[in-house]
């Protein structure tokens, strides 16, 4: 629904129509929001049981990871290794304690490493400009991350990418990670001139 709102509205002329839709958003998300209030509350409190031993569980997973990091800084544990080297930390915890740490950043950091963070970064970047390349048009930085429309995508992924590991360590998330960008390089460049 939020990557279909950031792309309408470059395609609506009218913005009248632009606030009927947004009007319809805020009265869908207040309605959920009503109907799914307890299971909201259970979520944002910290009164039960449940919900407090998972936060204690993800401090722990985040004492671990810089623990991993401060291992191995430079180049990381290796790309899928991160519960061995977790495991290598105390291997005397039962088998479901060891999983990955909740924070995408924190899982790449300890599995690449600073190296494959700056790699990452210049592939992504490189990606930018091959594709404002293909376009014909050569663009400044800023324009660059107006056109493709970086800065509201980023604003929907980073919460996802920062409170949990599943959009980078289950197939399911790859694949749904996947299709978000396939879709935002599809969307973000059709607006270029061929």
């Amino acid at each position: 629904l939020v990557y279909w709102l950031i792309n309408i509205k470059s395609h609506i002329e009218n913005k009248r129509h632009v606030r009927s839709v947004l009007l319809i958003f805020v009265v869908i998300f207040s309605v959920f929001s009503f109907i799914y209030f307890p299971l909201i509350q259970t979520r944002t409190s910290n009164t039960t049981i449940s919900e407090s031993r998972s936060i204690e569980e993800r401090i722990s997973g985040y004492t671990e990871a810089w623990q991993i990091i401060k291992q191995n800084p430079v180049l990381g544990v290796g790309a899928g290794n991160y519960i061995l080297a977790l495991w290598r930390l105390d291997k005397w915890q039962p088998g479901w304690v060891y999983q990955p740490v909740h924070s995408v950043p924190l899982l790449i950091l300890a599995e690449l490493g600073i190296v494959g963070i700056l790699l990452l970064v210049v592939v992504f970047i490189s990606f930018l400009f091959l594709k404002s390349k293909e376009k014909g048009e050569s663009f400044n930085k800023f324009d660059l991350f107006t056109k493709f429309k970086v800065i509201p995508y980023s604003l929907f992924l980073i919460p996802l990418l920062i409170f949990d590991h599943y959009l980078y360590s289950s197939y399911i998330g790859l694949m749904i990670f996947g299709v978000f960008m396939a879709l935002w390089v599809k969307y973000s460049t059709q607006s270029l001139p061929r």
